[in-house]
């Protein structure tokens, strides 16, 4: 179970407290060749909401790459089956699964990396160990919000 996995425990989730990275929540603001470069967020889950009308700006998005498993000598041995929301994308044969009610605008396979553009108000969910980048905005500004978090026991603190 995904929550099991990421939190110790599969209910009571309202039980446990919130721990976010530094500085988020957030809402940041990308102009003319602002982005993000290739990083993980080192926190459970990320949730990244497209605040900006699409219109406003051109390029951006956000890019992901595939999880790698790790061998038995702890080196990287071969991509993992990776879902960033189940229903969305799904990596392990990179292909994308669009919603029924069209939650994107744009996305693009390049190989080993997936580029997701969602519509504005629309959320990307996923763990925070997913290698991903945000991608320049090349005409205007485009603002998301962002909030990376833990959640814990206190009682285990």
């Amino acid at each position: 179970d995904l929550a099991e996995t990421l939190f110790g425990q599969r209910s009571n989730l309202r039980s446990l407290h919130s721990c976010f990275s530094p500085g988020e929540p957030a809402v940041n603001r990308y102009r003319v060749g602002g982005g993000i470069a290739r990083h993980t967020d080192k926190q459970s889950v990320t949730i990244n909401v497209l605040l900006s009308d699409p219109d406003a700006f051109a390029g951006g998005g956000t890019t992901f790459w595939p999880e790698q498993k790790l061998s038995q000598d702890g080196g990287a041995d071969e991509e993992a089956s990776v879902g960033v929301s189940s229903n969305i994308v799904s990596f392990g044969d990179s292909s994308i699964a669009l919603t029924d009610d069209g939650v994107h605008d744009s996305s693009k396979n390049d190989g080993d990396e997936t580029i997701i553009r969602p519509l504005q108000g629309a959320a990307l969910l996923f763990h925070g160990q997913l290698e991903h980048a945000g991608r320049p905005v090349v005409v205007g500004i485009r603002h998301t919000y962002v909030a990376s978090f833990d959640l814990f026991n206190m009682e285990d603190s």
